[in-house]
């Protein structure tokens, strides 16, 4: 699949404003934040992405997808994700 990052942020922004779920799988059990660590971009490249996560009030970075992963053990999977994932457990660590 191609991706435009500009197009798909300003995407994601438009469904955040108008009430979508972050933390909602989608009709195949798929969570769109691990779908997000999945795209070869750079954790640089999908900061403006992964911030649109970290300015809801409740992210959920645990659950996982049917397919049994949460977006924290996706990336701790994927050795090219530290940044996302120190980020994502300084977020749990600071709300636990």
């Amino acid at each position: 699949m191609s991706h435009n990052l500009t197009r798909d942020e300003n995407l994601a922004r438009r469904l955040i404003d108008r009430g979508a779920n972050i933390n909602t799988t989608d009709h195949d059990g798929h969570l769109p934040l691990v779908d997000v660590l999945a795209m070869k971009y750079t954790d640089d490249q999908l900061k403006p992405i992964y911030d649109l996560w970290f300015a809801q009030p409740e992210p959920d970075f645990t659950t996982a997808s049917r397919f049994g992963l949460s977006p924290l053990t996706s990336a701790n999977k994927l050795p090219y994700r530290s940044v996302i994932r120190a980020r994502i457990e300084g977020r749990l660590r600071d709300h636990a």
